[in-house]
């Protein structure tokens, strides 16, 4: 079995107000952590959706 390492790194901009956003993730990847603008955040990987939780929600044209 092989097995392969790798960073993603996402920018985006909400356009409304944001306290949790999911991503499409394939199964087939394990997730080892999440930040949100430079901070660890509580996340769960469940049917091929990533679900991030920020500490603090993600304001309207807030960066993430």
């Amino acid at each position: 079995m092989c097995e392969h390492h790798g960073t993603a790194t996402l920018t985006a901009t909400s356009y409304k107000e944001l306290r949790r956003f999911t991503l499409d993730l394939s199964s087939n990847m394990k997730v080892q952590r999440v930040s949100v603008n430079g901070k660890r955040v509580r996340y769960s990987h469940r049917n091929r959706k990533l679900s991030i939780t920020p500490d603090a929600s993600i304001p309207p044209g807030g960066a993430m």
